[in-house]
């Protein structure tokens, strides 16, 4: 119908810049995602809100300047329950999955300014 797409994200100053976008499937059970200063984030995938056409998104970490994301992945292995330590649904493979879906980094030492030595250079 007139060849120009279909809008999937309306992008604006106030929603920012889109670090990554992902399908979760039913079998999914957390969210993890990790910034290049070392925080990580695993969230329950219920927890996030569904969307339709042309949404403005869902901001899953604040982050601070110049920090970005540089790890998205899934994991569809066994929850623990909280209260009493057993396993729910699963099929024990989310360590395989979010290995599998990791973007590998080298390693970088930094200083105490968080500069990595190659950039001291």
């Amino acid at each position: 119908r007139g060849g120009n797409g279909v809008i999937t994200l309306k992008v604006t100053e106030k929603t920012g810049k889109v670090a990554t976008a992902r399908v979760i499937y039913e079998h999914d059970n957390d969210l993890m995602i990790i910034s290049a200063s070392g925080i990580v984030i695993r969230m329950d995938v219920d927890t996030i809100i569904r969307g339709g056409r042309a949404i403005q998104g869902r901001r899953m970490m604040n982050l601070d300047e110049g920090d970005a994301v540089v790890a998205v992945a899934t994991t569809n292995g066994k929850k623990l329950d909280a209260q009493n330590g057993s396993d729910e649904e699963g099929d024990g493979e989310g360590d395989e999955s979010l290995t599998k879906d990791m973007v590998e980094a080298e390693e970088v030492t930094l200083d105490g300014n968080g500069v990595g030595e190659e950039e001291q250079q």
